[in-house]
Formats: C-alpha cells, structure tokens, sequence
C-alpha cells in the first residue's frame, strides 16, 4: 500500500501505471490511469498529459509558455496542449510561472 501523500506522480503506459513515491521508488501496477484520475482528489492531484498525473503538493515549477512542469526531486513533465488552459487556471493561483 502506497499513500496518497507520498505519491509524488503517475505515469500511464497502455493498461499499467507507474507510480512515482517521493522517496524515488517506482512501482508498477496494473491498472490505467484513467481508473486513479477517477478516484483520487481533484484537489490534489491533477491530470497534465494523457500519461500523466501529477500531485500539486510536489510541485515547483511552472512554466505555461514551454508548457512544462518541474516536481521535486527534478522530474520535468510536459503538459499537453489539450491540457494546458485547465492546468494554468489550476497553476496559476498556486504557482509562480518560471
């Protein structure tokens, strides 16, 4: 069992999904990450990219005109153009753009 807390990212991959621990372990599970978007907090967590959800609590960077994010521990996740005005109206109260 892993906790919300300490989940740092997801990254879908067809019907698996890896999860990204703060501490920097990644475990693999199978189940996608449409069904995690589903059920973890809209508050928390936000969808990105259609591979990727991040949690805002790890994040430090923001930068909406290269379309990127930066979590802790120096992962860098691009956000899709689809995406991109949803996460800014979510970002942008949160973070300062890089």
């Amino acid at each position: 069992m892993i906790q919300t807390d300490q989940l740092m990212c997801m990254e879908g991959c067809g019907n698996y999904t890896f999860l990204y621990t703060n501490d920097g372990k990644r475990y693999l599970v199978s189940k996608t990450l449409k069904s995690y978007a589903a059920i973890l907090d809209d508050q928390v967590f936000l969808r990105v990219h259609k591979s990727w959800i991040i949690n805002l609590k790890y994040l430090q960077e923001f930068c909406e005109y290269e379309r990127s994010l930066k979590l802790r521990g120096g992962r860098e996740i691009a956000i899709s153009r689809r995406r991109i005005r949803e996460v800014c109206e979510v970002l942008t109260p949160i973070v300062k753009c890089a």
